[in-house]
């Protein structure tokens, strides 16, 4: 009997450790999508101009406002900086404007920068987090699905 449960171990142990990476890359993309909708939301709320700053070498992301001229971390938990899971990389997809500043911007007319990311854990095809046109909101998708302009 027990020879058996170690062989089920040994059998199901890879799978679970697949699903534990992609779990991560999704949980991963779910916090920031849930940053940028509140960006959208307080952009609107307060007239002010938000934006995400994306470090894709240093895989963290962080948000700003603006408030007298200049651009500030968000006062609250939404400001902090929020790094990738271990072994989860974070790169910009077929956003050339957007990487180049380093940011997407959400303004208070509720308008906002077009911009994809592309969450891996190094093994699993990934997860997409963006949006493909000025008209539809963020969103996420597995990777090669429906994001993509």
């Amino acid at each position: 009997m027990l020879a058996v449960l170690a062989l089920m171990a040994a059998a199901i142990t890879p799978s679970l450790g697949r699903f534990t990476r992609g779990r991560r890359t999704t949980d991963a993309a779910g916090q920031m999508l849930a940053v940028i909708q509140y960006a959208q939301e307080r952009a609107t709320q307060t007239a002010w101009p938000h934006r995400l700053v994306v470090d894709a070498q240093g895989g963290s992301y962080h948000l700003t406002a603006r408030q007298a001229g200049s651009y500030e971390a968000v006062a609250n938990e939404f400001g902090r900086k929020f790094d990738m899971p271990l072994s989860t990389t974070i790169e910009w997809v077929d956003s050339p404007t957007a990487m180049a500043r380093g940011y997407v911007q959400f303004d208070p007319d509720g308008g906002h920068d077009v911009a994809q990311w592309r969450i891996t854990d190094g093994e699993s095809q990934g997860t997409l987090i963006g949006c493909a046109s000025l008209s539809e909101p963020y969103r996420i998708a597995a990777d090669g699905v429906g994001v993509a302009r």
